[in-house]
């Protein structure tokens, strides 16, 4: 599912927009990617962190937690994606060369769906502190449904900036259902003092 939640995008723009197409947006993506390299470090930290918080302190711990960690995440974040925004066209000619320069529109699409892609991770990181865990598979099953059914509609009417908007509500949904779901279960969770 989660595959088909993002990547859907990609197959109807190869198939309606060309080969060529694809090749800009993942240009493009590798870009802004280097933000992976925080998504990783912090798959490797921040769920035991999480985990440890709320074993050790109570509900409040955790959300003091989730809160430092989004905080700091979403300053790192952005502050790549802010460089992205700003210089799309000469980062995609320095590392790719002249002919996307014309994909810097998808650089800064990026430059917004990455901060979103970083906002699910301590939603998600939350969830399995707490051991609920159906809301991630919820929350994916809910945007591969309609990326499944808006893709090809998104990328035929509107090219590359109808993929784009697709990966974007993709990735807002999921923050969306699953900072819901994270609120309203540990609003049910008894505080300890």
């Amino acid at each position: 599912m989660q595959w088909f939640s993002g990547n859907f995008y990609y197959v109807a723009a190869g198939s309606v927009l060309g080969p060529v197409a694809v090749g800009g947006i993942k240009a493009a993506q590798n870009i802004i990617g280097v933000t992976h390299i925080l998504f990783q470090a912090m798959e490797n930290f921040a769920p035991s962190g999480a985990a440890r918080e709320f074993a050790s302190g109570n509900i409040r711990s955790l959300s003091k937690y989730l809160s430092r960690l989004t905080i700091l995440g979403v300053f790192a974040t952005s502050a790549i994606a802010l460089i992205a925004w700003c210089f799309p066209s000469f980062l995609l000619t320095l590392l790719y060369g002249s002919g996307f320069g014309e994909y810097a529109f998808v650089l800064r699409w990026f430059s917004v769906i990455y901060i979103f892609a970083f906002l699910s991770m301590p939603l998600n990181i939350g969830l399995r502190a707490i051991e609920i865990t159906m809301p991630l598979f919820y929350s994916l099953f809910y945007v591969s449904i309609f990326s499944i059914v808006a893709a090809y509609p998104l990328v035929t009417s509107h090219g590359l900036n109808g993929a784009m908007f697709g990966m974007l509500i993709t990735k807002v949904g999921v923050v969306v259902i699953m900072f819901f779901s994270l609120r309203f279960h540990i609003s049910n969770l008894k505080p300890e003092i």
